[in-house]
């Protein structure tokens, strides 16, 4: 029994199709250049001169005084320089190096890839009854969450439940057992600064992944007593308030 689900990463292939063709567009005459983008108006440029001085120009804004940028715009067929600014300098990176790590997954798993989730019986079935250990081994689907399920976290555990007991289970006289080695166990990404695991987008990876890996708290007030209340999604022992 398996829990399939696609990865969900176009908007990043759309960005990324979007910036490669932006590099490697250019015509080899160097002639008629035309960049289209939603938010700048559009521009012709018969020589990369003249294209690098429009660039500056969008640099330059003051909007973007206190702002650094890096960038490279390079010919992925020639290798000539059509654009550059701080290439080499370092920066902290950001939410825009996702576009790379996105990239890289479609290119080698393709988007039709869809996530496996394997669920094994390791026991004896005495009738309706398994005798013996339920076992779950992830694939780093990280869609098993609300987001993507209509804000109920327990829609793919309970679809589980539905095909055991369409299989006749009904009831585990064991555990269950969560294998999450298909990744290794550092969970944070190399290089992260100490201080993002108070973010929730930081939340540590594994091979099993619910709810994102986060635990989501709710603080209200009783409309009976007025008293303050602490809810946690999913409610665990996992943390302590």
């Amino acid at each position: 029994m398996k829990s399939k689900n696609y990865l969900y990463s176009m908007p990043g292939k759309v960005l990324l199709v979007i910036l490669f063709y932006f590099v490697s567009s250019f015509p080899q005459d160097k002639n008629n250049i035309i960049v289209e983008t939603d938010t700048f108006p559009n521009y012709s440029y018969s020589t990369i001169p003249e294209f690098w001085v429009q660039m500056e120009d969008i640099f330059n804004d003051p909007n973007f005084s206190n702002a650094e940028w890096g960038v490279l715009i390079q010919s992925l067929e020639t290798g000539e320089y059509f654009y550059r600014r701080n290439e080499d300098k370092l920066f902290r990176p950001a939410s825009n190096l996702k576009l790379f790590t996105t990239a890289a997954a479609l290119i080698l798993l393709g988007s039709e890839y869809r996530f496996s989730t394997s669920v094994f019986m390791n026991g004896e079935l005495d009738g309706s009854i398994l005798k013996g250990n339920l076992v779950i081994q992830g694939g780093g689907d990280p869609t098993i969450s609300g987001r993507f399920h209509n804000g109920d976290i327990y829609k793919v555990y309970n679809d589980w439940a539905d095909s055991l007991l369409a299989i006749g289970i009904d009831e585990i006289n064991g555990n269950i057992i969560g294998d999450d080695n298909l990744f290794d166990d550092k969970g944070l990404g190399t290089g992260w600064a100490w201080d993002y695991e108070s973010y929730w987008f930081s939340a540590h990876s594994g091979a099993i992944s619910f709810n994102e890996n986060c635990v989501d708290i709710t603080v209200s007030v009783d409309s009976l007593t007025m008293q303050p209340k602490i809810d946690l999604l999913p409610d665990t022992k996992y943390i302590t308030l």
